[in-house]
């Protein structure tokens, strides 16, 4: 009988041990799933900023926006004239918010201000 009981102890100890053993493994494997599936995010993020980059590429090297930035540069065509005011012209007035009007004058022409500013007096 006791070696039965001794047996049968034994026979506990090790099935112990081995279930044990595979709920560490099971344990492992979720871990390992979950890092999977973190860095098939992370993956699919930088593919997306990739694709992002390579559409913000393409359209940086497509004609229509180089003519754009080359006459932002000065490169225009041939009888285009650049915009700007003329040395001397009076500065534009300040513009206060939510409508603050007080200081100037109401019988004032817009327009007259408008080609005033931008052709001089």
């Amino acid at each position: 009988m006791e070696r039965r009981a001794l047996f049968v102890a034994s026979a506990l100890l090790v099935g112990l041990f081995a279930s044990a053993a595979v709920a560490r493994s099971i344990s492992d494997v979720f871990a390992t799933r979950a890092q999977v599936v973190s860095a098939r995010a992370v993956n699919d993020a930088i593919r997306a900023e990739l694709e992002a980059s390579r559409a913000e590429t393409s359209f940086a090297a497509s004609p229509s926006y180089l003519r754009f930035a080359a006459r932002g540069l000065g490169y225009g065509q041939g009888k285009e004239q650049p915009f700007a005011l003329r040395a001397g012209a009076p500065p534009a007035p300040v513009i206060v918010p939510l409508g603050g009007l007080d200081d100037q004058d109401p019988d004032g022409d817009v327009l007259e201000g408008i080609v005033e500013l931008l052709f001089g007096s």
